[in-house]
């Protein structure tokens, strides 16, 4: 999923011009100097660049909010996921949610992932369901592939199952030759199929099954 384009105009112009002390543009009335602060303070990329950019994720400017969600995405801090986390689990705008939650695809933490699967199945809107899905899909393990399964199977956004589907295939490393298009019937055939190896795999690497040689869907191709 791509960070938002006005993001590669204003590094641009950052790069032109250099920002000095640009963090006090911050609080700007031009939205334009915002953006450029916005990237002028993430690429310090510490502790006190959250602190300045984190205030800035509830702002009213949809944009200004959307850029400083993406700057803390490049940070790779406990207090840059602790606020994504909050982004995703409270904020009421979802182009907001989404887009921390792909943030949140930096961040490989056991809880990142738990907040992640939360929002593939409880999230009331389909673009941050898929987003959280494709961010399990890049840290989490097999051990969440069931858990996608389960959640694909219950949604009703084709769009949202196909990147729990590509999830999961990522995670296996299986291809399973899913088609949105295809009868009600065969797409829960193959979903269902799909969970009952993600759960067979996960038992195979516990020495609870033997492994499936059979299985002919790699991923290969993909």
């Amino acid at each position: 999923m791509p960070y938002p384009a006005v993001g590669v105009g204003c590094l641009a112009v950052l790069l032109a011009a250099g920002c000095s002390d640009s963090s006090n543009g911050l609080s700007s009335s031009d939205q334009a100097e915002r953006m450029r602060a916005i990237f002028a303070v993430a690429a310090r990329a510490d502790d006190n660049a959250v602190g300045q950019l984190a205030p800035l994720v509830k702002d009213a400017d949809i944009k200004v909010a959307s850029e400083a969600i993406v700057a803390l995405g490049r940070i790779r801090s406990d207090r840059a996921r602790e606020v994504l986390q909050t982004v995703v689990t409270s904020e009421p705008r979802g182009d907001l949610r989404m887009w921390a939650a792909t943030g949140l695809a930096q961040h490989k933490d056991p809880k990142v992932v738990e907040v992640l699967r939360r929002a593939v199945s409880r999230d009331p809107a389909p673009k941050v369901r898929a987003a959280a899905a494709a961010a399990v899909g890049r840290i989490g393990t097999v051990d969440d592939a069931p858990y996608l399964a389960d959640a694909a199977m219950s949604e009703n956004d084709q769009s949202v199952v196909r990147s729990e589907v590509t999830a999961i295939q990522l995670l296996m490393g299986v291809y399973f030759g899913y088609k949105p298009d295809a009868a009600p019937e065969a797409r829960r055939a193959v979903l269902t199929r799909i969970r009952d190896q993600a759960a067979h795999l996960i038992r195979v690497r516990k020495g609870l099954d033997k492994p499936d040689t059979t299985c002919s869907h790699t991923a290969k191709g993909m």
